[in-house]
């Protein structure tokens, strides 16, 4: 079984066109947050919901002071066909047995929706 991304949004924008329309003037030094949908590649359009950060190796550098688990996707320049090739690449790259598995190899670069319920 592997991974698809079904949906992307970003946090900071109404709507894709609106983050279409405001694209960063440095988008070789720039990270932000996206909301996507994930689900087996089944044809299916349901999936669960993930939170990811989007970063460019510059603006990595901003984010070294923090400690814990810090979980993000590299895409070198964060113009939208570069985020969206990356997150479909990074995406589907994960595989498994199960869907399950799938979401625990997602969970090391994303922020799954029902993170805060998750007992380890």
């Amino acid at each position: 079984m592997q991974a698809e991304l079904k949906h992307i949004q970003s946090n900071d924008h109404h709507c894709w066109d609106d983050f279409l329309a405001t694209l960063p003037p440095e988008p070789w030094d720039y990270s932000g947050w996206f909301s996507v949908e994930i689900g087996p590649d089944d044809g299916c359009d349901a999936g669960e919901t993930f939170q990811v950060l989007v970063v460019t190796p510059v603006a990595l550098s901003d984010f070294k002071p923090m400690r814990g688990d810090f979980r993000f996707v590299i895409v070198e320049s964060f113009a939208p066909e570069g985020i969206t090739s990356a997150l479909r690449q990074h995406i589907a790259a994960c595989s498994g047995e199960s869907w399950e598995d799938i979401r625990e190899k997602l969970r090391k670069s994303m922020w799954w929706e029902r993170e805060s319920i998750v007992h380890h």
